[in-house]
C-alpha cells in the first residue's frame, strides 16, 4: 500500500471517527443508565419541567418498542426502572386492556377533577396527547395507532420533594466523567494509530536514506538502499542507488584516469628520452669534432634531423590525443557523407600510402551515407591503420581493405589487412596509449605509440565504436560503427 492510498484512508477514518466516537457515548450513557437501574437508586420528577422532559422519553421508548414487538411484549423496557415506582405509574393499554403496568398503581385511583376531565375528553378519539398538572400530581395521556390498533400511554407523577434525586446527579456527573476521560483515551488512541499508521511508512525509508546518506559522505560509494514497497519511495530509492552506482563508476574511472596518466607520463618520458638521447650523442660528436669529414658531419645532421621529426611527430600526435580528450569543444563535429569522405581521404593519401607500402582498396556504396563526424578525425583514423599495416607487414606489399556498410540503422566501416595479426591475449590492450607488442619499446621511430589509441578515442568522440580482432588465416581486422544522421 503506497503513501497516498495510506493518506486517503487515514482522511476516511477522520471522517468516520466522530460518528463512533458519538456511538461510543451513547453507549457509555446507556450503560450507566442501566447500571444505575440496576442498582436500587431512581429517578424523581421534582417540578413540571422535569415530568415533560421524562413523559417525552416515555413516547419515544413505548411507541418505539411496540412498532418492534408484535406481541406486545414491553418487558425489555429497563429504562421504565429508572422511575420511582412510589412516585410514578404507567400504563399502556391497547383498545382498552391492558398490556403493561408499572409503579404505583394507587396513583391512577387519587386522580382529581381535573385529569379525570382531561381523560375523558380524550376518550373519543383514536389519537392525541394531553397533559394536566396540579400542585401535587401531574398526569400525561398519548394515544396512537400503531399496526392497525389504538394503544393509550398513561402516565400519573406524584411531585416529589426537592433534592431527592442528587443520587442521580451524583451518577451523572460520573457518568459525564467517563464520558469525557473515555473520549480523551479515545481521540490520543485514533490519533497514535492514524499517525503510526501513515508515518509508519515514511520515517523508516527517509532514516535509511539519511544513514545511507552519511556513509558516501563518509566515503562509503558501495552503499545500497534495499526498498521492497511500491510505493512513493521507489523512485526516491532507485534514483539514489543510482546516483551511488554513478558516483562509484565516477571515481573508479578517475582512479583508472589517474592511473593512465603516470603510466602516459612514464611512456612519455621513456618515448622522449631515447630520440633526446640521440641528438645529444650526435650533437656532441659535432662539437668534438668526432665528424671530421663533410660526408660524417651529414650523416650526424641528417640523424638529427630524423630523430626530431621523430620528437615531432610523437608531440603532433599527443597534442591531437589532448584535443580529442577535450571532445567537440576542441573537435567539432558536422554532417558528413562517410562514403565519399572516405573516398576522398582515399585520393588524397593514394600515393603517400603506396611509397609505404600499402595498396588500399575502397568499396564504398554510391548513395550517401550520413553520420555526425570530423574529417579530420576520420583521416587521422585511416592514416594510423594504414600506416600501422605498413609497418608491421609481413609481405612485399600490404593490402589494406575498407568496406562501408549501413546494417541495423547504423554505419559500419570495416578495414583489415594480410599483416600478422596480434597475440589474442594483448587485442585488448592495443588502445592503450604507448602500448606496444614490443616489450623492450625499442622501436620509438616506428610509431608515437598512441595512434590506435588516437583511433579508439576519435570513435568515443563521434560517438561510435571500435572493434579489434583477428582475421583468420592472417590479419587483423576493425570493425567501426557510427549512428547514422539525418541529411539537413
Amino acid at each position: 500500500m503506497n503513501i497516498k492510498t495510506r493518506l486517503i484512508l487515514s482522511h476516511i477514518l477522520t471522517f468516520f471517527i466522530p460518528i463512533v466516537m458519538t456511538f461510543f457515548v451513547f453507549l457509555l450513557c446507556a450503560g450507566g443508565l442501566a447500571v444505575f437501574a440496576h442498582s436500587g437508586n431512581h429517578i424523581y420528577a421534582e417540578n413540571v419541567n422535569q415530568f415533560q422532559r421524562i413523559t417525552m422519553v416515555l413516547h419515544h421508548v413505548v411507541f418505539r418498542n411496540l412498532r418492534n414487538h408484535p406481541d406486545d411484549n414491553l418487558s425489555g423496557m429497563w429504562l421504565m426502572g429508572l422511575l420511582d415506582p412510589d412516585y410514578n405509574c404507567i400504563m399502556v393499554s391497547r383498545e382498552g386492556q391492558a398490556v403493561y403496568t408499572y409503579g404505583n398503581l394507587s396513583l391512577a385511583e387519587g386522580m382529581t377533577p381535573e385529569i379525570k376531565e382531561t381523560m375523558a375528553s380524550l376518550e373519543q378519539g383514536s389519537s392525541g396527547v394531553r397533559y394536566a398538572s396540579s400542585q401535587k400530581q401531574n398526569y400525561f395521556m398519548e394515544k396512537q395507532v400503531v399496526k392497525g390498533r389504538v394503544y393509550s400511554l398513561h402516565y400519573f407523577n406524584r411531585i416529589a420533594p426537592p433534592a431527592s434525586d442528587e443520587v442521580f446527579e451524583h451518577a451523572l456527573h460520573i457518568t459525564e466523567l467517563v464520558c469525557a476521560l473515555s473520549l480523551l483515551a479515545f481521540i490520543l488512541l485514533s490519533s497514535w494509530f492514524l499517525s503510526r499508521f501513515v508515518l509508519h511508512h515514511i520515517i523508516p525509508p527517509l532514516k535509511e536514506l539519511q544513514h545511507a546518506s552519511e556513509r558516501i559522505q563518509e566515503g562509503d560509494l558501495g552503499v545500497r538502499i534495499g526498498h521492497g514497497r511500491q510505493d512513493e519511495f521507489r523512485p526516491v530509492v532507485d534514483a539514489f542507488n543510482l546516483m551511488a552506482v554513478k558516483l562509484q563508476d565516477s571515481l573508479n574511472e578517475r582512479e583508472r584516469q589517474e592511473e593512465n596518466r603516470k603510466e602516459l607520463i612514464a611512456s612519455i618520458s621513456h618515448d622522449i628520452r631515447t630520440p633526446l638521447t640521440a641528438i645529444k650523442a650526435y650533437v656532441e660528436g659535432l662539437k668534438d669534432n668526432v665528424a671530421s669529414t663533410p660526408e660524417k658531419r651529414k650523416q650526424y645532421l641528417d640523424v638529427i634531423d630524423h630523430k626530431t621529426e621523430d620528437l615531432n611527430r610523437m608531440v603532433e600526435q599527443l597534442f591531437l590525443l589532448s584535443k580529442i580528450d577535450l571532445g567537440e569543444r576542441a573537435v567539432p563535429m558536422k554532417l558528413l557523407d562517410l562514403g565519399q569522405t572516405l573516398r576522398t581521404i582515399a585520393s588524397e593519401n593514394d600515393l603517400h600510402w603506396q611509397q609505404a607500402g600499402a595498396a588500399v582498396k575502397m568499396a564504398v556504396p554510391e548513395t550517401p551515407v550520413f553520420i555526425r563526424g570530423s574529417t579530420m578525425l576520420l583521416e587521422r583514423i585511416l592514416q594510423n591503420l594504414v600506416s600501422n599495416s605498413a609497418k608491421y607487414r609481413t609481405l612485399p606489399e600490404a593490402e589494406v581493405h575498407c568496406h562501408l556498410a549501413v546494417e541495423d540503422g547504423r554505419a559500419v566501416l570495416h578495414v583489415w589487412d594480410n599483416g600478422p595479426g596480434v597475440p589474442e591475449q594483448l587485442l585488448h590492450r592495443l588502445t592503450d596509449p604507448f602500448f606496444r607488442t614490443d616489450k623492450a619499446r625499442s622501436h620509438t621511430a616506428d610509431g608515437s605509440g598512441i595512434g590506435l589509441t588516437i583511433v579508439a578515442r576519435s570513435m568515443a568522440v563521434m560517438q561510435g565504436t571500435l572493434q579489434i580482432e583477428n582475421v583468420t588465416p592472417n590479419g587483423l581486422s576493425f570493425t567501426m560503427t557510427f549512428p547514422l544522421a539525418k541529411e539537413e
